[in-house]
């Protein structure tokens, strides 16, 4: 009963830290779209992107970030859903 109440725990956070991931991921992508597109625009004048660009940056910093805070959760050698108990 302990290990699946411990596994139970361990997928919920490992859930929570995937929408967080998700999330920043979208937000991240919405910005390079209206940049993007804001290029396309104005391609004559792309400094009148600038503040897209920074807010498309600021999102993609973000998104790494929450990306590798995720990873390192999974490559520090411990998994959450290994069954702790060994039975012979």
């Amino acid at each position: 009963m302990r290990t699946l109440a411990i596994s139970m725990i361990s997928l919920a956070l490992a859930l929570s830290g995937c929408t967080g991931m998700v999330q920043a991921r979208n937000d991240m992508m919405q910005e390079k779209i209206a940049y993007t597109q804001c290029l396309q625009e104005n391609s004559a004048n792309p400094g009148q992107c600038a503040g897209l660009r920074e807010a498309y940056e600021a999102d993609l910093q973000a998104y790494r970030a929450t990306t590798a805070e995720f990873e390192a959760r999974f490559d520090s050698g411990h998994s959450v859903f290994v069954d702790q108990t060994i039975s012979n």
